[in-house]
């Protein structure tokens, strides 16, 4: 596959550049489900699995990985969601399988990353993948919770939720491809394949109208009622 001999003649381990200190902030433990697009997957000869602690369901294309950290480096600011370290999926097709861990998403950038690995060949740590152009969610639940960019730091648990969806290469990653030799349509595979990453139960953008124009009615109604 031209995508995996790019690789193997470019060069042999890359680091990316590791990220700033942050305050970890308590949350209710849940799971990301990152759905894959199964079609696509078998018209193309993919074959997907496991890795550490996550689970993969082959009928549904969904991948489960652990959420380990919800983490902040300004208060209030943008949170990034840590994913379990060792966890994560391996892509095979013929001989070669490249293994995807360690993601993270940077609500700051709507940017996922994460560690890709093929064997001797190829090593990039906390690198920039893909960048989703539709996000909604909060943390702390659909009433009093927080917008992911503006999150003020807090000793109480609370509910993370996400959505994130239209998955594109980040422009990240296309410059660190695109400087190191490779075309970066070698690498649009992944993008292509990743459906959408969701974490906890996100009502859709109208649920939220909707929810605010009831709550707007009750007030209404109560207040229609201390008049009479």
């Amino acid at each position: 596959m031209k995508f995996f001999k790019q690789f193997s003649m470019s060069f042999l381990a890359v680091a990316a550049t590791a990220a700033s200190a942050a305050t970890s902030q308590p949350f209710v433990a849940t799971t990301a489900n990152v759905t894959l697009d199964t079609s696509y997957l078998t018209a193309n000869g993919y074959t997907v699995s496991a890795v550490g602690s996550s689970t993969y369901t082959a009928a549904t294309g969904v991948l489960t990985d652990p959420v380990q950290a919800v983490n902040l480096a300004v208060s209030p600011g943008p949170v990034t969601i840590d994913f379990s370290d060792t966890s994560g999926m391996a892509i095979k097709k013929g001989l070669t399988t490249v293994k995807l861990t360690n993601f993270t998403y940077d609500v700051a950038t709507n940017s996922l990353f994460g560690d890709i690995s093929a064997g001797l060949l190829l090593n990039l740590s906390n690198q920039s993948l893909l960048t989703a152009n539709t996000v909604f969610g909060n943390f702390g639940g659909i009433i009093g919770g927080q917008e992911l960019t503006s999150v003020t730091s807090s000793s109480t648990s609370r509910v993370l939720g996400l959505a994130a969806s239209d998955f594109v290469l980040s422009d990240a990653f296309n410059t660190f491809l695109t400087d190191n030799g490779v075309d970066p349509a070698a690498m649009a595979f992944v993008a292509t394949m990743v459906k959408s990453v969701n974490i906890g139960a996100v009502p859709e953008p109208s649920t939220y109208v909707l929810m605010g124009l009831g709550l707007v009615g009750i007030a209404a109604t109560a207040r229609r009622k201390m008049a009479a």
